[in-house]
């Protein structure tokens, strides 16, 4: 965990270490339970140390395994964050596949918290686009569904976003 920290602070080559580290002496124990996340965030700090081949290797493997184990709590996620990455590789169609494939899984499994975190990314990359409308319609129609004082930071970075304060 403290190696998706500095991935959140800015020191991902700092936290592509750790998170090495750690999935590695994790794999010793015989574990493999929270695998896929735990490569989630490994995939997310190469993105961010701007190693996209190894992100996307990670990524492909991270939903390989939650495929392999059915440990699939996590699986939007992944996609979000693999959307993240193509966004970051100019591939906004291969990113906004990823954004709706997170947004359908979220839906299934009932985690509306994966859903506002998927339709905040695909809204912004809407938005980047032009599609500022279907953007809006999209996230407020997620966040509608949030109870009045749920401050969490997920619905407040949309609720900004909703109010054109937020740009990549």
């Amino acid at each position: 965990m403290r190696g998706w920290c500095l991935t959140r602070t800015g020191r991902p080559a700092d936290a592509v270490g750790l998170l090495q580290d750690g999935l590695r002496l994790w794999v010793q124990t015989g574990s493999r339970i929270f695998r896929p996340i735990c490569l989630a965030l490994l995939g997310e700090a190469y993105a961010a140390a701007d190693k996209p081949d190894l992100a996307h290797q990670t990524f492909e493997e991270a939903l390989r395994i939650a495929a392999e184990t059915s440990e699939r709590w996590a699986e939007p996620e992944i996609h979000r964050l693999f959307g993240d990455l193509l966004v970051r590789c100019g591939s906004s169609a291969s990113a906004t596949a990823r954004y709706e494939r997170s947004i359908a899984l979220a839906r299934k499994q009932g985690s509306r918290s994966f859903e506002l975190r998927a339709t905040t990314s695909l809204a912004r990359l809407m938005s980047d686009q032009g599609r500022h409308s279907e953007a809006h319609e999209r996230l407020l129609t997620v966040c509608g569904a949030f109870e009045a004082g749920c401050g969490t930071a997920d619905l407040s970075d949309a609720k900004t976003l909703l109010e054109g304060r937020i740009t990549r």
